[in-house]
Formats: C-alpha cells, structure tokens, sequence
C-alpha cells in the first residue's frame, strides 16, 4: 500500500510541476495565431530549459527523500518522472514546431 500511496504523491508533484512548465515555457507558443512563427532558437531554448527543470524537479525529490521517509523513494521518483512526461505529451510540442520558420 506504501506504493501505491507514494506513486500517488509522485504523479502529483510531477504532473504539477509539468504543468505549471507547460503554463511558463510553452503557452504562449501554444496559443498563438496560425500566422505567427518563431525562430527557431527560440524554440531550442525553451527545450533546454524544459529539460533543466525537469531535472531540477528529480533533484528536488531526491533532496527531499528523507523528509518523505514513509515513503518509497523509488516509487516516488519513478512517478514524478512519468508525471512530467505525460504532461509533455498531452501538451504536445508539435505544435509549435509547425510555428518554426526557418
């Protein structure tokens, strides 16, 4: 049962930190007109930085491991990784990708 609670709260944390990247990073590309385009550094930036903070939300799990003691560690991180990429492919970045004009 720790398992399941602990897969619980990591998929939480992750979903929500990926969504509140999602809302920074990539919304106003998401969101904006048919006849606006990017460049495409613009695009790779941002990507960078999807990747950093998403290893800083891992870092932040493992730094936290032994305040979540109860919990399963392994399980947590595993689902807060799951949650980030889920989060990732429902808002999918192909979309912005059709915006890149080179």
């Amino acid at each position: 049962m720790i398992y399941v609670i602990s897969a619980a709260v990591g998929a939480a944390y992750g979903v929500l930190c990926g969504l509140l990247k999602y809302i920074l990073l990539w919304r106003k590309m998401l969101t904006a007109g048919d006849d606006v385009y990017f460049k495409n550094s613009q695009v790779m930036t941002r990507m960078i930085a999807s990747y950093i903070i998403n290893a800083i939300v891992l870092l932040i799990v493992l730094l936290v491991r032994h305040l979540i003691e109860p919990l399963s560690f392994e399980a947590t991180v595993i689902a807060a990784a799951i949650g980030l990429s889920l989060i990732g492919k429902v808002y999918s970045i192909g979309k912005v990708y059709s915006k890149v004009k080179e």
